[in-house]
């Protein structure tokens, strides 16, 4: 954005009934620099008019007019156009009335006998107005950050609980079709109750989104090859009557973030914009390198300064309104009539964005379309990031295993003992980390730790195996949890070197896949 003191072109709205007056204050400016672009006007019906035309830099405004006061006039402006700044320019305001118009909202007063303070009182209360558009964005992100950050910890813990819920539900369902003779059509319904669970299941990854406590992947990326990619199944999911436009950079940067999310992200973005397009129309996907400068970050973006590789998604659909904009990217907030949306995608994409250290910025106008701005930061170091998940693993075990199971869910702890037992391990059960570790004192022969991270009694799922290492160096461990970004990531990152993580819901299929993660090669 460029300072105001280098700007030629002045929109002025000036309210003055004496010609004479209006050429000597046009003169003025044009003598300092300026290239006014005006409008005069000499009544409230009038001035009403102008304001609501267009955005105004200043208003320029006579105090004593024969058809409308000064002070009627800076009323209207304060409740029309109040970030416009309002400067009286008078032969007859008077002390009094001048620091009555101050207290009211002017920004300041210029004498006609004295037109030479006129430029300088303009460009002062631009920069005033400047900085005060910029103060309150800051204010308003602060507050849309502190209201994102309590739905966050809201969804996530409420997705710790339904994937603890969730567990059981599609673990029984799964037991119930592996051990009982079903009739095809208690299979079907058994089917349609799992397909159900599913559905829950990516609903809950959705809320952990946008919580920002999902468990990422990240490695270092290519954006414009992920992108190309995944081109046949963006063109799947809009359709034939919607143009894809793609724009890429050819020396794009490298990031470092979470394919599967990523391209999530992306389709998310994409379905979206087929919503706003429903006659058809062009969706534009540009890649391209940022560098934002502190200067852009305060005034326009509102996004950290550096370097970024950007990706935008743009349709040419309804747009957006203001309130919507703003509303856009909250969880279950949607345009969409009941249930053709849960409202979560938009929001699923801001918390993936943010959780990969990166930002979201949306432009739409009603009628004009939207555009999804994406911004990554620049991956200068060049490494692949480390996923602590990528561990190295046997192809298979049959051994059968002395497991010692640690949860504080009865359900789940049953479900669990089942689930091993069904795969012929041997099964102790524990309720919390305190029962756990009796059990480590008093038997040695255990081979594997199966613990819940989040549990009661003062003891987490980390610091159980730090202490249970510490008993049985050769023990090995195996992490669940229905969240485990709750975790701080000090005590995340202890984890990932203790053992791998089974993340809640699991099947028996996924269990069978963690426990042979777990073992040594």
């Amino acid at each position: 954005m460029e300072d105001v003191e280098t700007t030629d072109k002045l929109r002025v709205l000036v309210v003055e009934d004496v010609d004479d007056d209006l050429q000597l204050c046009l003169r003025e400016m044009r003598r300092n620099g300026f290239t006014p672009d005006y409008e005069c006007v000499d009544n409230a019906k009038a001035f009403l008019g102008a304001l609501s035309k267009g955005k105004w830099d200043v208003i320029l405004c006579d105090f004593s007019m024969p058809a409308f006061s000064g002070s009627e006039a800076l009323s209207l402006s304060r409740s029309q156009s109040p970030d416009v700044p309002f400067i009286f320019v008078s032969g007859t305001i008077g002390e009094e009335n001048a620091v009555a118009a101050l207290q009211e909202g002017a920004q300041d007063y210029v004498l006609k006998q004295d037109l030479g303070r006129l430029t300088p009182a303009i460009r002062r209360a631009l920069r005033f107005a400047e900085e005060r558009r910029a103060r309150l964005k800051v204010e308003q992100q602060l507050r849309q950050s502190q209201k994102m950050e309590i739905v966050g910890q809201l969804t996530g813990g409420i997705a710790h609980d339904f994937n603890n819920m969730l567990t059981i539900v599609l673990g029984n369902l799964e037991l119930l079709e592996l051990e009982c003779r079903l009739s095809p059509e208690q299979q079907q319904l058994v089917q349609q109750a799992m397909e159900a669970g599913q559905r829950g299941t990516k609903l809950v990854k959705s809320l952990s989104a946008f919580a920002r406590r999902q468990v990422l992947q990240p490695q270092q990326y290519d954006l414009n090859a992920g992108v190309s990619g995944a081109m046949p199944l963006l063109e799947r999911a809009i359709g034939a009557h919607i143009e894809i436009q793609l724009r890429q950079s050819r020396d794009l940067w490298t990031c470092v973030l979470d394919p599967t999310q990523f391209i999530s992200a992306v389709t998310n973005l994409a379905i979206n914009a087929r919503d706003a397009m429903p006659g058809g129309g062009v969706l534009e996907i540009v890649s391209s390198n940022v560098r934002i400068t502190p200067q852009e970050s305060l005034n326009a973006k509102g996004i950290s300064p550096g370097e970024y590789v950007c990706l935008s998604v743009t349709d040419s659909g309804t747009g957006m309104t203001a309130l919507t904009k703003e509303q856009a990217i909250e969880p279950f907030f949607t345009t969409k009539r009941v249930g053709q949306g849960t409202g979560l995608g938009l929001s699923m994409v801001y918390g993936f964005v943010s959780q990969s250290g990166g930002d979201i910025e949306i432009e739409s106008e009603v009628g004009q379309g939207t555009s999804v701005n994406l911004y990554f930061p620049r991956n200068v170091i060049g490494t692949t990031a480390s996923n602590p998940e990528d561990r190295e693993t046997p192809a298979q075990t049959s051994r059968r295993l002395r497991v010692l199971v640690v949860e504080d869910e009865p359900m789940v702890l049953s479900l669990a003992e089942r689930a091993l037992q069904a795969l012929q391990h041997e099964v102790i059960t524990a309720e919390d980390g305190p029962q756990a570790l009796q059990q480590l004192q008093a038997d040695n022969k255990i081979d594997l730790l199966f613990t819940d991270l989040v549990m009661p009694n003062g003891m987490l799922g980390v610091e159980l195996a730090r202490l249970a290492l510490e008993l049985q160096p050769e023990l090995k461990v195996l992490f669940t949890s229905g969240n485990p970004a709750m975790l701080p990531s000090d005590l995340r990152e202890e984890m990932s070197r203790m053992g791998p993580i089974l993340h809640k819901p699991w099947t028996r299929a996924d269990l069978k896949k963690a426990l042979i993660a777990a073992l040594p090669g």
